[in-house]
């Protein structure tokens, strides 16, 4: 038994806003984790994998989830706020300790009536006279400049339209934008109607997800969640 005499919370955080004040009357024996979301669909498809198969391993801990951007997760962890993070592309400094769990590649997504949604696979530079849209940048530094040095790195400046691509695709609208976005791999398996996904031809960046966790941190309870992880990310219907 893990943590005997309470019920263990194990409180997990996605990307994108959201408040984090029910997370501060946390016990000492809480386990607070703090996981982040950039594969829409797909990542809560793998972080739902992940809940069930730790709740059947360890059924005394109890699973929380709650949604928050990447920049705020290092102040979350290095307070206690929470304990642990799922993050794709993480903020990296030196204090957490980093695991990357699935690695993937980067593909255009597109709206169907797009001149090039018929192609199976494209050359980056045939979208450079296109408006992309990501988010704002000081919500996930890292993977906003990782999105936008691959435009670089193939010949051209990204036009980056104002509406924000998760706004976007929580309301259904993003095929109404009628511009692209660069996602993970994984946003494109389960899409919805009048978009689609193409490879982008010889890119070889790939996207991250993480588990970031406090190097003082030496609970049972996270050490077995990391491990539940690893397997739930490592099983071939993640694979990338």
């Amino acid at each position: 038994m893990l943590l005997p005499g309470r019920r263990a919370r194990y409180l997990v955080l996605l990307l994108q806003a959201a408040s984090a004040g029910s997370f501060v009357a946390a016990g000492s024996d809480d386990l607070l984790i703090a996981s982040s979301q950039t594969s829409l669909t797909a990542f809560f498809t793998a972080v739902a994998a992940l809940g069930q198969a730790f709740r059947t391993s360890y059924p005394d801990v109890e699973l929380l989830t709650e949604e928050m951007w990447n920049a705020r997760m290092p102040t979350a962890l290095r307070s206690g706020l929470v304990d642990l993070a799922l993050s794709v592309c993480p903020e990296v400094n030196g204090e957490p300790c980093y695991e990357t769990i699935r690695s993937e590649t980067v593909q255009a997504l597109l709206s169907v009536d797009h001149p090039l949604a018929g192609e199976e696979e494209i050359e980056l530079e045939d979208l450079a006279g296109d408006a992309f849209v990501l988010f704002p940048r000081e919500l996930a530094p890292r993977l906003y400049d990782s999105l936008v040095g691959i435009w670089r790195r193939a010949g051209f400046e990204p036009t980056v339209r104002s509406e924000s691509f998760h706004t976007s695709w929580e309301l259904g609208v993003l095929h109404d934008v009628r511009a692209v976005a660069l996602v993970p791999e994984s946003v494109t398996r389960e899409l919805p109607e009048r978009l689609v996904g193409l490879r982008i031809r010889d890119c070889a960046e790939r996207i991250e997800t993480a588990i970031v966790w406090r190097k003082d941190d030496t609970s049972a309870v996270g050490a077995a969640f990391r491990e539940v992880a690893r397997t739930v990310f490592a099983g071939d219907y993640l694979k990338q």
